[in-house]
């Protein structure tokens, strides 16, 4: 089905340690880092793409938490003209590969021959979270914060993927179905130099 589509490029920031070195990046930034790379290094203007399909699992991690428009914030800050169609995809852990699936079934179906697909994310920009406080404020007693990380409701409402369980304390555990493991041959080094590169 795709045979005819060629990446021609693809970039990708190192990965940061949780709270490490990455961690002051914004999140349109640091997505708009690698956008901007992939078309420098074949020499593609911004204007030659058609669309930009872009991967956000997780909106908390934007300053607008609740309409980021995270694709087209991050195609602007990348250089790319404002013109630029753009659509933003959330499956969670799978939202960069699938924006990169989206874009070839785009090309397949001769709507577009140009496109851009990815994602970012960055658990270091999580925000800690107080329900309530809006409507309800606190005028005596404790203030409950919530750290959405350790939480990952989203399983609680994937029964294809995931089994969860309450346990007494209310706290959530996850079982998941099989996983496929890949290995590469230890000569070749590639795990190793694949964590390490970057743009």
């Amino acid at each position: 089905m795709y045979k005819d589509i060629v990446i021609v490029s693809a970039v990708r920031t190192p990965f940061g340690r949780y709270c490490g070195s990455l961690r002051e990046y914004d999140y349109f930034d640091l997505g708009a880092l690698p956008m901007k790379e992939v078309l420098a290094r074949v020499n593609v203007p911004g204007e030659q793409v058609d669309e930009v399909f872009w991967g956000v699992g997780d909106t908390s991690v934007c300053k607008d938490v609740f309409t980021p428009v995270a694709a087209r914030q991050t195609l602007i800050k990348a250089g790319l003209p404002a013109e630029t169609p753009s659509v933003a995809i959330d499956k969670a852990c799978v939202s960069a590969m699938s924006a990169v699936h989206f874009g070839c079934r785009a090309m397949v179906a001769g709507e577009i021959q140009c496109a851009i697909g990815g994602g970012a994310t960055s658990f270091s920009q999580e925000p800690q979270i107080v329900r309530g406080l809006r409507w309800q404020g606190f005028r005596i007693g404790d203030v409950k914060m919530e750290d959405p990380l350790f939480a990952l409701g989203y399983k609680d409402f994937n029964p294809v993927s995931w089994k969860t369980r309450s346990l007494p304390s209310g706290t959530r555990t996850s079982t998941p179905f099989p996983w496929i493991r890949m290995t590469w041959p230890r000569n070749t080094g590639f795990p190793g130099r694949s964590r390490m590169s970057g743009p």
